[in-house]
């Protein structure tokens, strides 16, 4: 059955096609995704850690979509059975004010772009036995996509400095 397959643990992908149809391939399973599931609520972006690009032997992030039926709230009960090999990253998440209309975007387009900022927690997982993971199996995972919690409160970006991670006032 199909939750069967979805919560199997697999073998790292060995695979003889280059990363963009790699990303083609992904952009394909999304669009069927879209089709018969949940909407995309947002993005995610990953590997943002040149040490863990290193790791993956990459040299740019991947890239997911955050579907809805992946957000919860602060105090929200998590479905364990929707996890795989779960691990916690702390985050900030921007809610944007209107789309970023770049094709390229700087660090001022996406500033001028978000309206407001929450801490939030990412919970991540793999499918791959182990996390024995390449940016092929990210990318294949949805950037290792699982869930994602809203904290609180929402705040206005002006007057934040956010260069100070989760500890900045």
């Amino acid at each position: 059955s199909w939750f069967l397959l979805q919560h199997q643990l697999l073998k790292p992908l060995v695979l003889l096609i280059l990363l963009p149809q790699l990303l083609l391939l992904a952009m394909t399973g999304l669009l069927l995704l879209l089709t018969f599931g949940p909407p995309v609520a947002g993005r995610k972006i990953g590997i943002t850690s040149f040490a863990v690009q290193r790791q993956l032997g990459v040299d740019t992030p991947d890239f997911g979509h955050v579907m809805a039926d992946m957000i919860y709230g602060d105090g929200d009960v998590l479905p364990y059975e929707r996890l795989q090999q779960p691990r916690a990253e702390a985050e900030v998440a921007l809610i944007l004010d209107r789309d970023i209309d770049v094709d390229c975007p700087n660090v001022a387009d996406i500033v001028a772009s978000t309206g407001w900022v929450m801490p939030a927690l990412e919970i991540v997982g793999s499918r791959i036995a182990d996390w024995k993971i390449s940016i092929f199996d990210t990318i294949a995972d949805n950037a290792s996509s699982n869930l994602v919690v809203l904290g609180g409160p929402a705040r206005r970006l002006d007057g934040l400095d956010l260069s100070a991670g989760p500890a900045a006032p």
